[in-house]
């Protein structure tokens, strides 16, 4: 992430910020609006932000937000970020690994259902291995997956 433009962080969010467990999503403007919000963590954030730009231009309608704190899990700050779209049809969880790694197990356990709202699970199927090999079948998982995510 150190060579995108996107994950990097001003001056005053070191100088004049502090850790929030939960990053919102400040490039929507009226919450009204969004009907899909997309949860994740790590480097598949700046993924989708770009992708959503491309799909849904400067006004979207999909909220994305970015879980920092993997543990204890931040219950209470996602849903108070729920609450703040009023007219919110599907929550999904995206994530780059595949189903069986990364935090989906863990908060498919322990966090979806304490945020009285489904979430459905966007990610890589499941795998004994955390990549595929192959640059081209990654790049085909990767399209899928952001098509899934803005669908």
């Amino acid at each position: 992430m150190l060579k995108r433009k996107e994950a990097a962080s001003q001056p005053e969010a070191f100088t004049q910020g502090s850790f929030a467990p939960v990053a919102v999503d400040t490039v929507v403007a009226d919450p009204a609006r969004v009907t899909t919000l997309l949860l994740c963590s790590g480097r598949i954030t700046w993924d989708l932000m770009v992708e959503r730009t491309k799909r849904q231009g400067e006004d979207p309608t999909t909220a994305i937000v970015r879980i920092e704190q993997l543990y204890p899990l931040p219950v209470e700050e996602l849903r108070a970020e729920l609450s703040r779209f009023p007219n919110l049809r599907s929550v999904r969880w995206v994530q780059d690994e595949p189903a069986n790694m990364g935090p989906a197990p863990h908060f498919r356990l322990n966090l979806f259902g304490q945020l009285d709202q489904e979430v459905s699970l966007i990610s890589r199927a499941k795998s004994s291995s955390p990549s595929v090999g192959q640059h081209s079948r990654h790049v085909e998982e990767q399209k899928s997956l952001m098509d899934q995510a803005f669908a």
